[in-house]
């Protein structure tokens, strides 16, 4: 049970750094990460603590939600918080990080389709919650 959350939380978190999906558009209290995020924290107080607050974000258009995440992670400028390994640990796009991405989930029997690096955070949590389930499968 703890490996599916484990999936399903890495999950809903690649679809948020992915680009913000329609239901960030809701209330906190109705996003799919609270009650996966309540079921994985029961003895965390930190985890309990941090529950209530994404409770108490109040609903607001996807728009106005796209520009925060623009504004976090694309700029203008330099953005606050990088969404590739590669230019977090190098600076660089597209780095030796991201090559070494690529072999570990090429060693898994993935293969990265699209046009997104595979040092994307995104991928980085979907491929998470690959392991998380193949776990569950292996239990």
């Amino acid at each position: 049970m703890m490996g599916t959350l484990r999936s399903e939380l890495y999950s809903a978190l690649a679809e948020v750094f992915s680009d913000p999906p329609d239901w960030l558009a809701l209330s906190g209290s109705e996003w799919p990460l609270v009650s996966i995020a309540t079921d994985l924290a029961i003895s965390s107080k930190n985890g309990r603590q941090a529950i209530e607050r994404m409770k108490g974000i109040s609903p607001e258009p996807i728009a106005i939600r796209q520009e925060r995440y623009n504004a976090l992670f694309s700029g203008p400028g330099r953005p606050e918080f990088w969404l590739y390994e590669s230019l977090y640990r190098s600076g660089k796009l597209f780095g030796s990080e991201t090559m070494d991405v690529e072999g570990i989930y090429r060693t898994a029997g993935l293969v990265i389709e699209g046009a997104e690096l595979p040092d994307h955070v995104s991928l980085e949590l979907a491929f998470l919650a690959y392991v998380a389930n193949q776990q569950v499968v292996s239990d």
